[in-house]
């Protein structure tokens, strides 16, 4: 699968796992986050999952990444980061907006060529790189 594939499918499968419904909060957005910093390292090969939120923020305006979605995905990451370690507990409103960016965040930076995929496709067969069109 294309990294977005791979991620989209992710997407639906932890909206599927049943860990809001079972108050695993803070499991549900670590692995919100992991979604997006894989699909960055896929995507970009950014070392994503090793990086802080503000290095990783720093890396995306060097790939010149557009600075909308970059904002977007700094209120995104910071707002996993407080789920993860800061014991905030997001409502159901709050998830629905993060799942929301999450979405638009992949969605706004898959390559310009990549065929719509339906969300929840196929099981990943592998990682994808990707070229480096860095926003359609």
């Amino acid at each position: 699968l294309l990294p977005h594939e791979e991620a989209l499918f992710r997407l639906r499968k932890l909206i599927g796992s049943g860990r809001w419904e079972s108050g695993q909060v803070k499991e549900y957005y670590t692995e919100l986050a992991d979604i997006l910093r894989d699909y960055l390292h896929d995507r970009f090969q950014l070392q994503s999952r090793m990086l802080t939120t503000g290095a990783l923020m720093r890396q995306m305006r060097e790939l010149e990444i557009d600075a909308a979605l970059s904002r977007e995905a700094r209120a995104f990451l910071e707002s996993c980061d407080l789920a993860k370690f800061a014991k905030w507990k997001p409502t159901e409103a709050d998830r629905d907006t993060d799942v929301k960016r999450l979405e638009t965040l992949i969605d706004a930076t898959k390559p310009a060529l990549a065929p719509a995929s339906p969300i929840g496709g196929g099981p990943p067969n592998g990682r994808g790189g990707g070229d480096k069109v860095h926003s359609r």
